[in-house]
């Protein structure tokens, strides 16, 4: 095992699982994703284990692994994977650009594939501060503006291990989000 790998498995523990040996076979890492990613940061991007990207612990680990560990496709290339356990131990003002810029290198290249994409989304531990503190991440990178290109070709979206509060959102926000798009969001 590489040594930024090793570093990232004490870090994050046994989180994340999902991405294997057999995915990395597949490929994932020398995409056009990949390339991409090298492009807009040169491969390497200082994180930090805490919240805070300022906050001491520093490490730094290549960034092309830790995307694929936060976003991942499956092997048909037909839908997008989220998982929030790895997402919230890194991401931080400094790192949401590379963040959204995997994101939606890997949404075109299944759009492109295929015309339409699914979303497995797992919350596992997500709390209403981090709800909080992630807001500005979403409402600059996911606000129904830019989104706008993608809505129709979402398939599903299917959500899994959340808090409580995300239903009571989805209620409350219901009427604000397109029926056709509030139809495929499926909490789990």
């Amino acid at each position: 095992m590489e040594k930024h790998e090793e570093k990232f498995e004490q870090i994050v523990g046994n989180a994340s699982q999902q991405m294997t040996t057999k995915n990395k076979s597949m490929g994932l890492f020398k995409s056009k994703s990949a390339h991409k990613l090298e492009q807009a940061e040169k491969n390497y991007l200082s994180i930090y284990y805490q919240n805070e990207c300022d906050y001491g612990g520093g490490v730094t680990i290549d960034v092309n692994y830790l995307m694929y560990k936060i976003f991942y496709l499956d092997e048909m290339k037909t839908t997008i994977y989220f998982n929030y356990s790895i997402f919230k131990q890194f991401a931080c003002r400094e790192s949401y650009p590379v963040i959204a810029a995997h994101f939606f290198t890997l949404l075109d290249e299944v759009v492109s594939l295929h015309g339409q994409y699914k979303m497995e989304i797992d919350l596992k531990s997500l709390t209403i501060s981090a709800v909080e503190r992630h807001l500005d991440f979403v409402k600059k990178y996911f606000n129904p503006t830019v989104m706008l290109k993608y809505q129709h070709k979402l398939e599903y979206a299917r959500i899994h291990n959340p808090p409580s509060m995300i239903q009571n959102m989805l209620t409350l926000l219901g009427p604000l989000i397109p029926t056709d798009t509030r139809r495929k969001i499926v909490v789990v």
